[in-house]
């Protein structure tokens, strides 16, 4: 009933859903009153001057010092108060606390009281507080016991001058996400009706739109929805009663995984194999899900309009978050540890380079509907537009690489005759891949990523001392206690499976796009390009959102690429 009536709503023309999205709602957000920041009461077991000073902040993100007000002492607690500097005009969201670490080597805070300029006084364990806290300088630890009490231990440094930077306060930020949510339900309203989403395509289309959110979701609720799948596909083989032929994908990824564990087995090892076969199992039950999951031309339509739609919505979360704060004076980088991540993504997922990358699988589908003549050039170019602004504002420089790249496939297939065209794009390709496993072995990256540079030729030196057998899986981090990997796939793999080994995710890959290249299997032909360009400068099989999106889109695009029925032209892109 509740989906009829989703799928009713949106049968009429929305474009009234879409000014309200685009227009009424972030208006709205932007001229309403925040919360703003008054007064900062803190109550401790501290001295008196043990807390050196408390700095305020607007949006500039420039600290203020408060002024001291109150300060009363006892000899079990102190109680400290300050308040926000005349100077700051606009509302206060953040506040720094500055500690005098020459009085003792900890200071003990039980609660922090917060007077809003709206006369509401809210009133925090130390241990809530100090739970949201940015960057800090001079810190050690942090204990709590059962109370809340939070103890701040500092480190032995020569420097007297310790403190740590709060996230902003949540109440602003909760009331923009209920504007980003309203937002967001219209957009979605208008994307129904724009996409022509009839009644008994909205359960394939909910799922796949959940499923897609889930990648910027946290690790946990990606998990759960690849767990739905596997479930899913184990549904349908036992309804179907008949076992599955083994395609070169599957096996592919299946020999990858054999490897991940055999290589625990090598000496230099630190990780064990049970946290490998956790980590790596992905590789084995995403390419047997979608081996028994039956892809109809329904099913494939609904999922890749859910796909364009989840990415649509994402893109509007991160600009309405934005014009938030484009309404003060400075801009604020996506990456920000001062903007709420929630305002974006997972609290965990703040890494803008992958976030693009898995916006290209939305643009890819925006393509296919264009191809399909489902939705307009003008549609597809305001997507690709959306895309170069949000690379340049989270400094995701990668995502002008993979949106350039699609910019000149298409301008090659324009190319005619047909013959000349297939030869270039098939040069093009050819040059990417080249490249892409050339550009490691050189110092090329030095004069653009100079830290990048230093990262791979310290693994072009673990490879020389490793040329076998390597590291062992997961070994590289050996190498890269705070780095965390080399930052490239072949040098990684290199690294962990020795130089032969090591180049097998690549073979693998090279396969695979002339298969598609041949099968004209144009999405999954882009997708792999695209991702052999971003293994030049990211490890996605280290990382496990990454490596499940990774193992999940390629068994989707190569699943779809096997049906040629007339009603169901999934390779548009007739050049290949």
């Amino acid at each position: 009933m509740l989906l009829k009536i989703v799928a009713n709503i949106s049968s009429n023309n929305s474009y009234w859903a879409l000014i309200v999205s685009l227009c009424v709602i972030p208006i709205i957000s932007i001229i309403t009153p925040k919360p703003s920041i008054d007064k900062i009461e803190f109550i401790g077991d501290f001295k008196q001057g043990e807390i050196y000073e408390c700095f305020f902040t607007d949006n500039s993100f420039e600290y203020v010092i408060g002024n001291s007000d109150v300060c009363k002492c006892t000899v079990d607690t102190c109680k400290l108060v300050f308040t926000k500097p005349a100077k700051i005009s606009r509302p206060v969201y953040s506040y720094r606390l500055d500690f005098n670490s020459s009085y003792s080597e900890s200071s003990s805070i039980d609660s922090i009281i917060i007077h809003y300029k709206d006369n509401k006084i809210l009133s925090f364990t130390a241990k809530s507080c100090f739970k949201r806290t940015g960057f800090s300088w001079g810190i050690d630890r942090i204990d709590y016991d059962k109370h809340g009490r939070a103890t701040i231990y500092f480190k032995d440094v020569a420097e007297s001058h310790r403190y740590i930077e709060f996230e902003p306060e949540q109440r602003s930020f909760s009331l923009i996400h209920i504007f980003i949510i309203i937002g967001s339900v219209f957009l979605l309203f208008f994307l129904i009706d724009y996409l022509k989403i009839k009644s008994d395509e909205i359960i394939v289309f909910i799922i796949a739109f959940i499923g897609f959110l889930s990648f910027f979701s946290s690790i946990v609720v990606n998990n759960i929805f690849i767990i739905f799948l596997c479930l899913l596909g184990l549904y349908t083989l036992i309804k179907r009663r008949n076992f599955f032929e083994l395609s070169f994908m599957q096996i592919g990824f299946m020999t990858f995984f054999v490897i991940k564990l055999l290589w625990t087995l090598v000496p230099s090892l630190s990780h064990k194999t049970g946290f490998v076969f956790e980590k790596y199992m992905a590789l084995i039950f995403i390419p047997m899900a979608f081996s028994f999951i039956e892809m109809t031309p329904s099913i494939v339509r609904s999922s890749i309009k859910a796909i364009f739609s989840a990415t649509l919505v994402l893109l509007y979360v991160n600009f309405f978050s934005y014009i938030n704060y484009l309404s003060f004076p400075r801009l604020v980088d996506f990456n920000s540890s001062y903007i709420s991540p929630s305002l974006f993504h997972s609290p965990t997922f703040k890494h803008s380079s992958y976030i693009i990358y898995f916006y290209i699988l939305g643009l890819l589908s925006a393509i296919w509907l264009y191809r399909g003549n489902i939705i307009k050039l003008s549609t597809l170019s305001i997507m690709f537009i959306a895309l170069i602004c949000f690379s340049i504002l989270s400094s995701a420089f990668i995502g002008l690489i993979f949106l350039l790249f699609l910019f000149f496939y298409f301008v090659f297939i324009s190319v005619k005759p047909r013959d000349l065209s297939r030869k270039i794009i098939l040069a093009y390709s050819f040059v990417i891949f080249v490249i892409a496993i050339i550009i490691p072995f050189t110092n090329w990256i030095s004069y653009i990523d100079p830290l990048r540079d230093k990262i791979w030729e310290v693994a072009r030196g673990g490879i020389k001392e490793n040329v076998l057998f390597g590291l062992g899986s997961c070994g590289e981090r050996l190498l890269y206690t705070p780095i965390n990997n080399a930052h490239n796939q072949l040098l990684n793999n290199m690294l962990e499976h020795g130089v032969f080994v090591g180049s097998y995710i690549y073979i693998f890959q090279l396969i695979m796009l002339i298969k598609s290249y041949r099968n004209k299997n144009s999405l999954l032909f882009m997708f792999l390009l695209i991702t052999i360009i971003f293994m030049t400068t990211e490890v996605i099989m280290d990382r496990s959102r990454g490596l499940l999106f990774f193992v999940s889109t390629i068994c989707f695009l190569e699943k779809i690429g096997i049906y040629r029925e007339n009603d169901f032209k999934l390779n548009e892109l007739e050049i290949l």
